[in-house]
């Protein structure tokens, strides 16, 4: 039945129903101020209704607002005698419609007698902390979603139809063998409890829709719920990409588990932004800011801290014990440690903490705190790093660029550590801490950290200053190392136009029917033994070797030529809603490996044989150019898009992006110049297109 603009006298209670969105076919009781139990009369509120509650005279009494539970004496609200309850008073509603719960809106044994205000009702109030999804704008109601009360025990998909998904009453878990999949732009909101993962979670967005973990409260805070645990080997392969987790105690832990994050933002957590224990999971490409306490946390494994822009935490990373890698990653203004490597001599792992760049960290440790890299009880690897300003006022040994303690002794090379206001290597009791072969004490000469622009200027001492061995063959954008690379975590992106042994053009994959397409051309070899083919599909922690010039002839290289060749791959196992991410990587004939860049498609459908895709790179016009080409595309389907140019060595010169909302013909032109607007020197060059289910890359020769 629906009521609408009806008075209900209930003694000297007003109840009116005005027309708005609340769930249909719930009923409630209405607890009346004098009298012994909930008023008997239910009140039928149908789709539609919104119940607005009026009283009238003044609130007063010891406890001055009803109790915020039933009334059995558990409980009480604000403690205001002679409270006069404004136009919109939500603290004295308990309890949840749908649920038959009785709200109580009065106190026989607080002394409340009489109101004097208008107190909303509205469906499952956001400002509850256990509310079951609905919340209110602007005295709108707006629709609760899709409550998550029980465990997952099948397969399941989380569709933005659905979205947002609450937990808010329990701990949910995705039972052993069984796997959760959430798409693009899906919205979960907790609150209190956590979402626990034994089986696997595959949380994989896009730029233009990322899927979002955050509390279900309207003023949201750190802890407001517990984390997303992933636990245990049969949650191998879980993953989670352009996510954004916020407001959690811990934002997400991995325990005995292989899996990843990526290209994600972690914020506003209370303890942790991502945790590791007893694994050897990944996080990589991620933001990690504003956690009360440590960024990256590892209890124990081997995790791999890849990648990563980390700062505003009170530690950046902190590892107790394992074998961590920790490379490529931007740590800076973390307020106590940038990161701190302690405690991991008592099991014998070592951490290898390689071509980072530290930057202004310990800013604001007290007592024995405060440094860019802390060594407690440790013997980690240094190598390849920038460490730099870090700055303390505390006193001497405070905002040191790397410092030992309690009998830390780190392996240190080929680091700039430079302007660290506490010394650039400092011992704080027992331990051993000095420069160590290849370490220079000079200016990185970064463009503009100011603007926390960390890429280094041309004339940066630390331009091929690295050490070449046992570092990663990118640097934090992914691009290519030189040889020797650079120190810091970003490769200097108009560092020489240096040649590679290999010029590979035309780098495709597409679609035909079931099976993928991957084709490449080079115009010249050197030395070329063959090329190995790598995959990863989404769920995979690590690309794995699909197929190699030892066992495909059709793989092997042409030693050295001049003459254009062509290659190609079908890759037949493959499955229906999967991304497939593939790698080339080229072995000469002294075994040395270059990896080439990545490329992925998704395969959104196998069963439409009026497949190939229809998205496009044309060539470039004109080609050779000067003083600018244009790049010219079609898109087939509504997709984020990105255009890399990068150079022989594979580093990014200029980057487009855009998002196209419909299908058609666009173009984009390149004038010649990189990221900052300067000149590129003339050379080769290579445009690399991708949208969701396409990429190629063509080569482009600039001349003057």
């Amino acid at each position: 039945m629906k009521i609408t603009g009806i008075l209900l006298i209930l003694l000297n209670l007003i109840v009116i129903l005005y027309p708005a969105s609340v769930i249909s076919d719930t009923k409630f009781n209405v607890y009346v101020p004098g009298n012994a139990g909930w008023f008997d009369t239910a009140v039928a509120i149908s789709a539609g209704d919104t119940l607005i509650i009026t009283a009238t005279g003044l609130v007063s009494g010891t406890s001055g607002m009803p109790p915020s539970d039933p009334p059995d004496g558990s409980g009480y609200g604000p403690a205001n005698n002679n409270y006069l309850a404004p136009g919109l008073e939500r603290y004295s509603l308990v309890g949840k419609i749908g649920n038959n719960i009785p709200f109580q809106v009065g106190s026989s044994y607080s002394g409340v007698s009489n109101f004097n205000g208008t107190l909303f009702l509205a469906y499952n109030d956001e400002e509850y902390s256990d509310n079951s999804g609905g919340y209110t704008v602007d005295g709108q109601v707006k629709p609760p979603g899709t409550i998550i009360t029980s465990d997952i025990t099948e397969n399941t998909n989380w569709t933005k139809s659905g979205s947002p998904y609450i937990i808010n009453a329990n701990n949910v878990s995705v039972t052993s063998g069984v796997t959760l999949t959430i798409d693009p732009g899906v919205e979960v909101r907790l609150a209190d409890y956590a979402l626990i993962c034994y089986g696997k979670i595959i949380a994989i967005g896009t730029v233009a829709d990322t899927i979002t973990f955050t509390s279900n409260l309207k003023n949201p805070n750190p802890h407001d719920w517990d984390r997303i645990l992933v636990k245990n080997e049969d949650s191998d392969g879980s993953e989670f990409k352009f996510c954004k987790i916020q407001y959690a105690r811990i934002g997400v832990s991995f325990e005995n588990t292989s899996s990843k994050i990526s290209d994600s933002i972690i914020e506003s957590c209370e303890r942790s932004g991502v945790s590791f224990d007893s694994c050897s999971s990944i996080v990589e490409y991620c933001i990690i800011r504003n956690i009360t306490n440590e960024g990256v946390y590892v209890a124990s494994g081997a995790p791999e801290v890849n990648g990563n822009k980390i700062y505003n935490n009170t530690d950046g990373v902190v590892t107790d014990h394992g074998a961590s890698i920790i490379q490529n990653n931007l740590i800076f203004d973390n307020s106590s440690y940038g990161i701190d490597n302690r405690n991991a001599d008592d099991t014998g792992a070592i951490a290898k903490i390689v071509n980072n760049t530290l930057f202004h960290n310990g800013i604001l440790g007290t007592g024995d705190l405060g440094a860019n890299i802390n060594c407690d009880n440790s013997s980690p690897i240094i190598k390849n790093n920038i460490i730099t300003n870090s700055t303390n006022n505390v006193g001497a040994g405070y905002g040191a660029g790397i410092r030992a303690t309690s009998g830390g002794s780190p392996v240190i090379s080929y680091n700039d550590v430079w302007n660290n206001s506490g010394g650039n290597y400092t011992v704080y009791g027992i331990g051993s801490c000095a420069a160590g072969q290849g370490d220079i004490a000079a200016d990185p000469k970064f463009v503009d950290a100011s603007s926390l622009d960390f890429h280094l200027q041309d004339d940066s001492p630390c331009i091929r200053a690295a050490s070449p061995n046992d570092g990663p063959i990118t640097d934090i954008e992914q691009t290519q190392r030189g040889n020797p690379p650079d120190m810091g975590a970003f490769e200097n992106i108009s560092d020489g136009d240096q040649s590679l042994p290999v010029e590979l053009t035309n780098f495709e994959v597409k679609l035909f029917e079931n099976i993928v397409k991957l084709s490449w051309e080079t115009d010249s070899e050197t030395n070329n033994l063959g090329f190995e083919l790598y995959r990863k599909q989404a769920g995979d922690s690590s690309f794995s070797l699909i197929s190699s010039f030892k066992n495909n002839d059709e793989l092997k290289g042409a030693g050295t030529s001049v003459e254009l060749k062509k290659y190609n791959f079908l890759d037949k196992n493959i499955a229906y809603g999967f991304i497939y991410e593939y790698k080339i990587v080229q072995i000469d004939f002294s075994g040395k490996r270059i990896e080439y860049p990545k490329i992925s498609i998704h395969v959104v459908s196998i069963q439409n044989k009026n497949i190939p895709w229809s998205s496009t790179l044309f060539s470039n016009y004109p080609n050779p150019f000067n003083p600018e080409t244009t790049i010219k595309y079609y898109v087939q389907n509504p997709s984020a898009l990105n255009i890399v140019i990068f150079n022989l060595s594979g580093q990014i010169v200029k980057r487009f992006s855009s998002y196209h909302t419909r299908k058609g013909y666009y173009q984009t032109i390149w004038n010649a110049t990189d990221n900052l607007g300067q000149p590129v020197p003339t050379g080769t060059y290579f445009c690399k297109l991708t949208t969701m289910d396409y990429t190629r890359i063509i080569k482009m020769l600039y001349l003057k």
